[in-house]
């Protein structure tokens, strides 16, 4: 984690219009974006990461499908997370 910064191991949201996005976030510490740790659904059809220029969180869709064709490195929106 950025120092001073504490972190985490599970985000709980609510109160989202879109009913997936009302979910509890697990971390994975072996993935970061934006120099923090990401947080993912229990499918991992969602990610949370950190936008180092914005200093914000954002949640964002995972198409694992998109993610292993290109192998990384294509036009999803992981892949545009990395490298940001």
């Amino acid at each position: 984690a950025a120092a001073g910064v504490q972190q985490v191991d599970t985000v709980v949201f609510s109160g989202f219009q879109r009913a997936d996005l009302n979910t509890t976030f697990l971390v994975d510490v072996s993935l970061h974006i934006g120099g923090r740790s990401t947080y993912w659904d229990a499918g991992r059809n969602y990610f949370m990461y950190y936008q180092a220029s914005e200093r914000r969180w954002a949640i964002s869709f995972h198409d694992p499908a998109a993610w292993a064709a290109s192998g990384g490195a294509g036009d999803d929106p992981l892949s545009d997370a990395l490298r940001g």
